[in-house]
């Protein structure tokens, strides 16, 4: 009980030597936040949508006997994103995100 206590104050100390936040500050990282909820819910929406067109490649690959993994168009699909890219993400960046994005559209396209 003595050890939770001590940590329970070390805590109370700790937060009170914090300094105080500038009210515009907290302010504006609320707006910026709020900012970063719209951009995640127009992501979604684009995801979704790609998605959709995934689902129907994957109807074709089927039809036409074509495997699920096109490496190829992978490797091209991230050569186009860092030719887009003007940053401030790296080209690495693009390419490791893009990597999980086109593992889950692939999981859409493999039959269950």
């Amino acid at each position: 009980m003595t050890k939770l206590l001590g940590l329970a104050l070390a805590s109370v100390f700790a937060l009170a030597a914090q300094p105080a936040q500038p009210p515009d500050a907290v302010k504006e990282l609320a707006s910026l936040r709020a900012e970063i909820d719209e951009i995640d819910q127009d992501v979604v929406a684009l995801l979704n949508r790609r998605a959709n067109v995934v689902l129907k490649i994957g109807l074709v690959k089927r039809r036409i006997g074509k495997a699920v993994l096109d490496q190829g168009r992978e490797d091209q699909v991230v050569k186009n994103l860092a030719e887009a890219n003007h940053g401030p993400l790296s080209d690495a960046a693009l390419a490791a995100i893009y990597s999980s994005i086109m593992a889950a559209m692939r999981d859409l396209q493999t039959p269950q």
